[in-house]
């Protein structure tokens, strides 16, 4: 026994000559690729038939195709020697296939080698010396070589069944005459890779499977993927080797040896149709992908279902192995941090909880990192972009990879749930964040736009997504794949067999009727119970409020502890969101705020309780097709002899258009009882209102005293224009309205009524030409402020507008005595208001002061809902109302005021000192009484935007020709209003008088603001050269009948040197001649 055998997997196509082989050499079967190596016999499975001596002559044995491996399938009958053996391949040959077999021709073998017999008539033998492939081959052995040690040389060909080729192993055989017996070697070349395998996975994710290829001889063998998503071998060189996979994915494993290969069918039939992160071993892949070279963001969803000590990874592309590249988002202790490279971190100085979700962004942009959580920064900091992994390296949901350890596992699982994952090339700014948090997003022709909120993301292309998903499990999860609804990376879905929750607030939404503040299980949102805030609570960091979180309201909300900020909000119909506070329900409720930044769809009902008030943010949009209606209650003047100036901070309903045109019985009821407003009864003949019976029968209003004044000459009473009952007012123009009741000699009784429609909203326009006024009002159903409304429509000092649209002056009508309609006997007139301050109207009988009724409002910085004023054109244009006007003041408590009888200005004289927060400008002012009982109030100021000439929206100038007045005289014209840029010692401003009978005039300081001890004010008689310290003291003067342009003036020093005969600081100055 031993010695060598040579063996191959291989077609043959040369025969080798005998003829040319010399002693010593071992003949090697060719291929086409070269030399076949060989083995020695320890390496096979050999066995050892003994042998019988056989006559020449006997024949070939016939053979079928049933038959053992491990025995020779044919033999020659030999009597005597020299011996001859028939060799066939060992296995099955198929019917209707032919085997090739090259045979040694007889002319070629060695002289020593004996000539084979055989029977030239078997139907398996070709006939003649130039044989064709056949199928069967005779072998022909004898000495070789001289060389006792390698025996008789036994020559044959190989074969290839060509129904089974590359799929059935081969069986070669050889053999070797030693003395007196053969060696007789059945051999398995094995290049079999195994049976195809399918597998019904129990649960989805990575399979495994062992391989089975047999093991080849003399060479090593090696697996690879032809084909199939994913998949790793622990060992590429073992047949027997283990195969992770990817459920609901077939792969085609190659087997390959030496010279040929295999190839196997691996099917793993289930999939992952759910999301879920168990901890355990939950993740999704997205392969080698999400590198980065620039400015980036990545922003998600997430609610943690553990509170944990140990690293949990969000997102991450990195090997666990090697953090010197690569970036991960983990939670650990509870905090959220970002980390990259190798140092490279940024951490939450907040933790999060498990009770409810948490939107986590974190953006890189020029250097800058910025963590968010809920859209509120948390944390910044410097750092570069990371460096990228190394191809095998995965971007992982829910893990981290690592590829150096087998079974080259993910590790460091998060427990917990995420949704609505977007990763951006671009680094993402707060608004853009806070904008797309509560909502899916889409493209809109290259622009990302929200699905909720159908706005534009302003400076967001959708280019600058690199991948979105949604993760919603009904419609994104295809066969086992997480597909993107942007970009064209999937996203394989890793043991994932349970549900997450998808209640993430995209957007907040209601569950049932309750309070917008109520939390746990009364709270009206639909998932607050468990995994929800309320929308605008308060952040992450304990302070900011996120006032940027989009509502769908279905049900019936109450709004009553807190002023509510929205960055949407959608009200379905046949709901009611009442804006209230605690307290009476009722026109005196003190009221909250219901702020929109960014979109309003009213199909629902908004009731404004009180001072409620709803505001809309500069670019805030109330839908056009919103077919709700809001109500807000506003009270006037009870006394049917006084007006009010009006508007509407609602138009008619309708679902076309928005800030429509209407009538008074289009918006206005009956609010006499607030909780059951009823129609007005429009009196359309008579001149008084009617008081109707509280709850039972509505009020009258008669309509003979509904006018307008829209762009008109200024100052011609002739200009007014006649509404009444049925004439259209636009959006923003104000209109006059009497009470409903005779009043007698009081005039502090009120009337309340209910606007409803569909709110204003956004810019509202008017004309106004040069040397026109025009009556208009706030057009909200929000305070405005004036000092904006001012700057909007003019140009000079700070303001906005391409030109002095309107002068700078709102004159706001104050009637607040005379029980008549007789024009001339009215008892009212004009406060005014510029940037400096407010003045109140002036008055123009003594004998009002005897019961109080004199005018005693100023108007303040901010213009209450429904308040109507008057505009005076400078060069004209379009007046501009705009949503960055609108803010929420009351006027129980704030600079808010509405012309109506009870409201009474400060009449001490003590010096007021305003907080920080408040107007810290220094104003003075002045009260004149005049011989004939008219008594004016004017104001001089400090702002440091002015001078001592004119400036349009500080300077007020006189509009009335009162019989007796008081004003400031400069530049040659009369103001009764004047701001200037200090109070020094060296500051003069002269002032005018006009009288129209002799007698005592007095002028005395009617109030103060920020004026320190320090500052003297002095009134400067220059005709009798006398100084009196007004603070101190009034001064009284008996003038005659006449104007006064250069006799007065205001000085913040005393020039004179007093002699012995200086006036008593505590005397009243009284001057007669």
């Amino acid at each position: 026994n031993g010695g060598n055998i040579w063996m191959g997997c291989h077609d043959v196509s040369i025969t080798e000559s005998l003829l040319t082989t010399s002693d010593g050499k071992q003949l090697n079967f060719l291929s086409n690729n070269g030399l076949i190596p060989y083995v020695t016999t320890s390496n096979i499975s050999t066995n050892y038939p003994y042998l019988n001596s056989y006559a020449i002559g006997d024949q070939i044995l016939s053979h079928d195709k049933n038959f053992d491996t491990n025995n020779v399938l044919y033999n020659i009958n030999s009597a005597g020697n020299p011996l001859m053996q028939f060799m066939e391949e060992i296995h099955d040959a198929q019917d209707g296939n032919s085997e090739h077999v090259y045979v040694p021709f007889t002319e070629g073998w060695r002289t020593t080698t004996t000539a084979p017999i055989y029977d030239p008539t078997h139907a398996d033998l070709p006939a003649g010396n130039n044989r064709t492939p056949g199928e069967a081959a005779l072998v022909a052995y004898g000495p070789a070589f001289g060389n006792s040690m390698y025996g008789t040389i036994l020559y044959h060909a190989s074969h290839i069944n060509s129904a089974n080729k590359g799929s059935t192993a081969e069986y070669v055989g050889d053999r070797r005459l030693f003395g007196n017996y053969l060696l007789e070697s059945a051999i398995r070349y094995t290049k079999d890779a195994g049976a195809d395998q399918t597998f019904l996975a129990p649960t989805c994710g990575d399979i495994s499977t062992t391989l089975n290829a047999s093991t080849p001889i003399n060479s090593a063998g090696v697996w690879t993927i032809v084909s199939g998503i994913g998949g790793s071998f622990s060992d590429i060189t073992n047949p027997k080797s283990e195969f992770y996979g990817q459920e609901n994915e077939t792969y085609n494993l190659k087997w390959s040896i030496n010279c040929d290969e295999d190839n196997v069918l691996v099917s793993f039939v289930n999939a992952c149709s759910t999301i879920d992160f168990d901890g355990i071993d939950d993740n999704i892949t997205f392969n080698d992908n999400y590198d980065f070279s620039g400015n980036f963001s990545i922003e998600l969803w997430v609610k943690s279902e553990a509170s944990n000590s140990n690293i949990q990874t969000i997102f991450s592309k990195r090997d666990a192995n090697n953090l010197s590249t690569g970036y991960d988002l983990r939670l650990l202790n509870n905090t959220l941090s970002f980390n990259w490279n190798d140092t490279g971190s940024i951490a939450s100085p907040y933790a999060i909880n498990t009770n409810r979700w948490y939107h986590v962004a974190v953006t890189f942009s020029s250097g800058i990192y910025k963590l968010y959580i809920d859209g509120v920064e948390v944390n910044s900091c410097a750092g570069v972009v990371p460096t990228n992994t190394t191809s095998t390296v995965d971007f992982l949901l829910g893990a981290m990879d690592q590829v150096t350890t087998s079974p080259f596992k993910p590790v460091n699982h998060y427990n917990g749930w995420m949704d609505e994952l977007r990763i951006w090339n671009v680094g993402l700014t707060a608004n853009h964040l806070r904008s797309m948090m509560n909502q899916e997003i889409e493209n809109n022709n290259g622009t990302v736009k929200g699905s909720t909120i159908p706005l534009d993301i302003n400076n967001l292309s959708w280019s600058n997504l690199e991948g979105y998903y949604q993760m919603n499990q009904s419609t994104d999860i295809v066969s086992g794949n997480l597909q993107p609804i942007y970009g064209s990376t999937q996203g394989r879905l890793r043991n994932s067999d349970t549900y997450q929750a998808e209640t993430a607030p995209l957007p907040y939404t209601s569950g049932k009727d309750g309070n917008w503040a109520t939390t746990g299980a009364s709270s009206p949102w639909t998932y607050c119970a468990g995994v929800w805030s309320s929308p605008n609570s308060i952040g992450i960091d304990g302070t900011t409020e996120v006032d940027w979180n989009i509502v769908t309201i279905s049900h019936n909300i109450t709004i009553d502890t807190k002023n509510v900020t929205v960055f949407g909000l959608l009200q379905d119909p046949s709901t009611s969101l009442i804006v209230t506070n605690s307290g009476t329900q009722d026109e005196t409720n003190l009221g909250h705020s219901l702020r929109v930044t960014n979109y309003l769809q009213l199909n629902g009902f908004i009731d404004l309780i009180g001072e409620s008030q709803l505001l809309q943010d500069e670019g805030s949009i109330l839908a056009a097709n919103s077919s709700g209606t809001l109500e807000r209650d506003q009270q006037g003047t009870r006394d049917f002899y006084t007006y009010n100036y009006w508007s509407s901070p609602v138009g008619i309903s309708n679902t076309i258009s928005n800030n429509n045109n209407y009538t008074l019985p289009d918006v206005l009821n009956d609010g006499s009882v607030s909780a059951s407003t009823m129609s007005i009864n429009f009196l359309t003949s008579g001149y008084n209102g009617s008081p109707g019976t509280p709850g039972a029968t509505p009020l009258g209003i008669a309509d003979y005293w509904v006018w307008k004044y829209a762009n008109r000459l200024s100052d011609t009473y002739s200009q007014w224009q006649h509404v009444r009952s049925t004439g259209n007012l636009l959006a923003g123009e104000g209109f006059t309205m009497k009470g409903v009741h005779n009043s007698g000699t009081s005039f502090i009784e009120k009337q309340n009524y209910a606007f409803n429609g569909k709110p204003n909203n956004g810019d509202i326009s008017l004309t106004l030409s040069s040397g026109n006024g025009y009556l208009i009002g706030n057009p909200y159903p929000s305070a405005i402020d004036a000092n904006e409304f001012i700057l909007d429509n003019i140009s000079d000092g700070a303001g906005r507008a391409a030109s002095n649209i309107i002068d700078g002056t709102l004159y706001f009508w104050d009637h607040f005595a005379g029980n008549t309609h007789t024009l001339r006997e009215y008892q009212g007139g004009y406060a005014t208001y510029t940037l400096m301050g407010g003045i109140i109207a002036v008055s123009t009988d003594i004998r009002i002061n005897a019961s109080g009724a004199e005018g005693t409002k100023i108007p303040e910085q901010y213009i209450p809902v429904s308040q109507g004023f008057f505009v005076t054109a400078d060069t004209g244009g379009n007046v501009r109302f705009k949503n960055s006007q609108r803010v929420f003041k009351t006027e129980a408590s704030d600079p808010s005021l509405f012309m109506k009888g009870d409201n009474k200005k400060n009449k001490s004289s003590a010096i007021k000192t305003n907080t920080a927060a408040e107007d810290s400008r220094q104003k003075i002012r002045l009260m004149f009484d005049s011989p004939k009982g008219y008594h004016r109030q004017i104001l001089a100021g400090v702002d440091e935007h002015t001078t001592n000439d004119i400036e349009k929206g500080y300077d007020a100038p006189l509009t009335e020709s009162n019989a007796e007045d008081m004003f400031w005289v400069f530049k040659e014209n009369k103001f009764v209003i004047q701001a200037v840029n200090n109070f020094d010692k060296n500051q003069v401003l002269p002032i005018g008088i006009k009288t129209n009978i002799e007698g005592i005039s007095t002028i005395k300081i009617d109030d103060l603001e920020n004026i320190t001890s320090d500052v003297d004010i002095y009134f400067h008689d220059k005709e009798l050269n006398i100084y009196q310290n007004l603070k101190e003291s009034n001064y009284e003067v008996f003038l005659s009948v006449g104007i006064y342009l250069n006799r007065f003036e205001i000085t913040f020093a005393n020039t004179q040197t007093l002699n012995t005969n200086e006036i008593d600081n505590n005397t009243a100055v009284e001057v007669y001649f």
